[in-house]
């Protein structure tokens, strides 16, 4: 083990004054100390967890649920000790079975704080390792705070003219516009060695991650538990979506890589409100186990049925939407998150992502998040090796679900006999006519139907696509492609990106000859370099961090 490897400690006492065996209660279906120990797990780089404390029954719980409990506190640090004691002690336990120098991140975590995001803890130990003695958890709070006037307060806080207040803020304002204070959670603290040696584990100007109000949430007294038992039934989410035919069935794979992200970090169980002309897009909801509501595509007002919910969140993937519709819809919903919209309804969104446009594409306001940092990119596509072939023999051919332009057929006829192979995405509403013409007399061309995509990228040594979702997935594997536009909207996206050298953008599909592309496809096989610095470009284009920023702006919205 690393001496620079994360140490993480949890300090858990048996008992409590506030809640007696306040950590072996029952939160959500498992005890109040093991939502802890799971979050502790389940950070990359965080090896094991070490639960320290003086009960023998509460080490046995902690190892039930995946963590180390090797010794018993002494009497001395049962009680009331400070924390840093406790924490000091640990590691003096564990010193001899791994090496710990002042580069080690010492991660305290504190077992009554049961809804810390793992990204939060994750950004403590990146602050800690760029130069930090120590990390703190805060949180935020822009309030009207008062303190007592000296002289006039007693024990109680009364004195017998029942004592005066003075403002800790300049001016009555606006709550935004005061100025913030932190409070520290005690939910976070990544420490050191040295910092433990100088009898303290946060220091004078410590660093700091604010994080939300959920995640800050202390269970000290039984109100505090009754609140979070409710907390963790999360809020109520409906996903408005439409996907499959014209439209693809991108709109349909991103909210559910959404739904299962805010499954575990919310723990929301989304419902999906789809129309019944979409059939491909319901069915693929099904597959995925989630609940959906199927509305008649005559319905007057197609956002009635997720108003009637009552939702939290709302998210709506339906492209352009009307803007007095969503008006009345955020009188109703708690937050209302629109993908991909350019049209009137973002005026009345809390947030909305269009994450295929780039910044300079998008006239928005503060409300908008635009760009491939944006992406949702699905598990599938993620931490894919990056390999750029001598020479290119294998070329994936995919241009979404319906192909309107028809650039399959003409994809499939410029490569026909050109000594590659190729595997050609058939998608589930396309006109087939012309493209088993041009199947016939290309044998080195084999269709596929539903294939798994992330296999097949991996597979590829070069992809020719439409400027669609698929576009930033073959950016996010590292796969070299060249790009035909299918209408004015791809053409406007791709321009831009081939302008950055992500893509090679050969311009609109519609107006492309077979030999044309042909060429196009030769040059790029033929040219390793090309494809090096076209693989390199796009991944670190499309990150794979998308889905975490937009929900770290919806828990801003939320709970900030």
């Amino acid at each position: 083990m690393d001496p620079t490897d994360p140490l993480c400690i949890v300090p858990a006492r048996g008992t409590s004054p506030g809640l007696p065996k306040k950590h072996f209660k029952q939160l959500a279906g498992k005890p109040v100390l093991a939502h802890t120990v799971e979050t502790g797990l389940s950070c990359p780089g965080i090896e094991e967890v070490l639960v320290t404390t003086e009960d023998e029954a509460l080490a046995e719980l902690a190892r039930e649920h995946g963590a180390r409990a090797p010794f018993l506190r002494p009497e001395r640090l049962a009680t009331d000790a400070l924390l840093y004691e406790v924490v000091a002690h640990a590691v003096e336990q564990v010193r001899g079975e791994r090496p710990v120098t002042a580069a080690t991140p010492i991660v305290v975590l504190q077992p009554n704080v049961p809804f810390r995001r793992v990204a939060d803890v994750e950004l403590a130990i990146e602050r800690f390792r760029g130069g930090h003695e120590a990390v703190i958890s805060v949180a935020e709070e822009r309030r009207f705070f008062w303190r007592a006037q000296e002289g006039t307060s007693g024990t109680n806080g009364d004195t017998e003219d029942g004592g005066r207040l003075e403002p800790r803020f300049d001016e009555r304002a606006l709550r935004a516009d005061l100025e913030p204070f932190y409070r520290e959670t005690g939910s976070i603290n990544v420490t050191s060695t040295a910092l433990l040696e100088r009898g303290t584990r946060v220091g004078e100007t410590p660093g700091y991650v604010v994080t939300d109000r959920l995640s800050s949430l202390a269970i000290d007294g039984v109100v505090d538990l009754w609140l979070a038992e409710r907390l963790s039934q999360g809020p109520r989410v409906v996903f408005r979506v439409d996907g499959g035919g014209n439209r693809g069935l991108g709109h349909v794979s991103r909210c559910l890589t959404l739904a299962a992200e805010l499954e575990r970090t919310l723990r929301a169980a989304p419902t999906f409100v789809c129309r019944a002309d979409y059939p491909a897009g319901i069915a693929a909801i099904r597959d995925a186990g989630r609940e959906v509501q199927v509305v008649d595509p005559d319905e007057r007002d197609p956002l009635a049925p997720v108003t009637a919910m009552d939702p939290a969140l709302v998210f709506l993937d339906v492209l352009d939407t009307d803007p007095e519709r969503v008006r009345q819809l955020h009188r109703t919903a708690a937050a209302v998150v629109n993908l991909e919209d350019l049209a009137g309804g973002p005026e009345s969104a809390d947030l909305v992502v269009n994450a295929l446009y780039e910044p300079e594409l998008v006239e928005g306001g503060d409300n908008h998040l635009a760009g491939a940092e944006y992406f949702v990119l699905r598990e599938e596509f993620r931490d894919r090796p990056l390999e750029v072939p001598e020479t290119a023999e294998h070329g994936l051919l995919t241009f979404g679900g319906s192909d309107p332009a028809g650039l399959s057929a003409l994809a499939v006829e410029a490569v026909a006999g050109d000594g590659r192979e190729y595997r050609l995405v058939r998608g589930p509403d396309f006109d087939d006519s012309d493209l088993d013409a041009a199947l016939a007399g290309a044998p080195n061309v084999t269709a596929v139907t539903d294939p798994e995509m992330g296999a097949v990228m991996e597979w590829a040594d070069f992809a020719v696509c439409s400027g669609g979702r698929t576009a930033y997935e073959l950016a996010a594997t590292g796969t070299p492609t060249l790009v035909l536009a299918q209408n004015d909207r791809e053409h406007e996206r791709m321009a831009a990106l081939g302008e950055r050298g992500v893509v090679s953008y050969l311009g609109d599909g519609r107006g492309m000859s077979a030999g044309g592309l042909r060429t196009a496809i030769d040059d790029l096989a033929a040219d390793r370099e090309r494809r090096r610095e076209l693989a390199e470009r796009a991944r670190e284009f499309v990150d794979g961090a998308g889905t975490r920023r937009i929900l770290d702006a919806v828990h801003e919205a939320l709970l900030g």
